[in-house]
């Protein structure tokens, strides 16, 4: 069980995911408000993916060594 739902509130309140944006989404159906979003979404995953090409691949280890002295 994942703790952080990566579908966005509409598609929680319609209990179904949209497809990544295509075209021709309106021959299939789906409603203006439903490619707008699909549009969206697919904007944003775009955006994520090029921001993970351009962040460093490797991690940072931080290590913070605290003393303290009695005067």
């Amino acid at each position: 069980m994942t703790m952080f739902d990566d579908r966005t509130v509409f598609e929680k309140l319609m209990g179904r995911p949209l497809p990544d944006y295509y075209d021709t989404m309106y021959l299939d159906s789906y409603k203006p408000w439903e490619i707008v979003e699909a549009a969206h979404n697919s904007i944003i995953k775009e955006a994520k993916a090029r921001q993970a090409e351009l962040e460093p691949q490797t991690p940072m280890n931080v290590h913070f060594q605290v003393e303290v002295k009695k005067q």
